[in-house]
């Protein structure tokens, strides 16, 4: 058994501190300013510089000057003249739709894409490709790869790779880093069975995705699922090589089902597995002329089944199968919280008794470097 992974580490997103700005205790006990978390979509200014026909400067026009320029400024001014940070937390007012749209735990709606290359280089390369080239694509769970003259399946960066053996696996799952999802071996038979448990971001979902290719016929199938402990929410997909009416659909009477077909139909039936597929939709296209077949199957077991919310079959693939995709809704982290000053809180009489006791100099007040001349007019 052989788990590789590429390089890049799985890091669980955490919310930055949420700040406010108090008064140091020796001016005054009232609040001027204070930080709350917040979108950089929904950050503004609070107002415009105000307009008039004097040339002394305002409350208004200092701040919203200052603001105009930069923020970071404005933290300097308030640092210089004796605020002081504090990890309090005070609420910002928003209308009802957007309050706290950061703290909502966002759901990703990605694919996990299954197909049989049928060890063609040309069909293993561009089916990697084009699956790293949409983010929305998670998984990818490929049968009879291309590998390399090491044995090795090609690597695809920004995913990790699990493979049941360390040499030639017909089984490959890629899972990709960047959306926080993790994945651990939990089963591996051959070279050509395999089951990774996946993990969501704080373990809000947790299931396990088996990966399976029959060799060339059911019986090798057949022989692996009874020996196989099945965990309460799981999803099966593969290469089965096996048929059935209940995924074939209606068959002629001249079509032979196995004694291993109807073992793996009895054992998935037994242990109250959901056939995805939708029935006689073929999956594989020999090219030896005989009709098509429906082989390449997604089926359920658990809670699991809630989050799949459509199931697709591309026929315009390179392979002699089809490519069969199903679209999963599943829990990812927290976006992290963003500060942001809430102006409607600052008590703005103290600010400006605060300014006027410093003797700052605000009446040519017209860029960044005014800003600064009169930052170090009281430092």
């Amino acid at each position: 058994m052989t788990t590789s992974h590429t390089d890049g580490a799985h890091s669980a997103t955490t919310a930055r501190p949420m700040d406010t700005l108090l008064p140091s205790a020796e001016t005054t006990p009232a609040v001027p300013f204070v930080l709350a978390p917040t979108t950089p979509a929904i950050i503004r200014a609070p107002f415009q510089p105000a307009r008039r026909a004097s040339h002394a400067p305002t409350l208004r026009s200092v701040v919203g000057t200052a603001m105009h320029h930069t923020r970071l400024t404005m933290q300097i001014v308030l640092s210089e003249l004796g605020f002081e940070l504090s990890a309090e937390l005070q609420p910002r007012e928003m209308p009802p739709w957007r309050e706290w749209p950061n703290r909502m735990p966002l759901h990703s709606v990605g694919s996990v894409q299954l197909l049989n290359c049928a060890r063609g280089q040309a069909t293993t390369i561009s089916v990697l490709q084009d699956f790293a080239a949409k983010h929305k694509n998670l998984i990818l769970l490929l049968q009879e790869p291309w590998c390399d003259r090491h044995g090795n399946p090609p690597s695809l960066p920004g995913f990790d790779i699990f493979t049941p053996s360390s040499t030639k696996p017909k089984s490959v799952t890629y899972i990709r880093q960047t959306l926080g999802l993790t994945g651990t071996t939990v089963f591996t038979a051959q070279d050509s069975f395999l089951g990774t448990m996946i993990t969501t971001p704080h373990n809000q979902k947790t299931f396990t995705l088996f990966n399976f290719y029959s060799p060339g016929r059911a019986e090798p199938l057949a022989t692996i699922l009874p020996t196989l402990k099945l965990p309460n929410d799981c999803l099966l997909m593969g290469d089965l090589n096996a048929h059935h009416p209940w995924w074939q659909g209606p068959l002629s009477q001249s079509t032979r089902i196995s004694r291993a077909s109807y073992t793996i139909a009895n054992w998935l039936e037994d242990n109250h597995f959901h056939l995805q597929n939708e029935p006689a939709i073929p999956t594989h296209h020999p090219r030896n002329s005989r009709h098509p077949s429906t082989i390449d199957l997604c089926l359920s077991r658990g809670s699991v089944m809630q989050c799949i919310l459509a199931l697709a079959v591309n026929h315009n693939t390179t392979s002699d199968h089809s490519a069969v995709t199903g679209t999963l809704s599943l829990p990812t982290a927290m976006a992290p919280a963003v500060p942001c000053r809430c102006w409607r809180k600052a008590d703005w009489k103290i600010f400006y008794l605060r300014i006027q006791s410093a003797n700052m100099d605000l009446s040519h007040l017209h860029g960044m470097d005014d800003t600064l001349r009169a930052i170090a007019n009281i430092t």
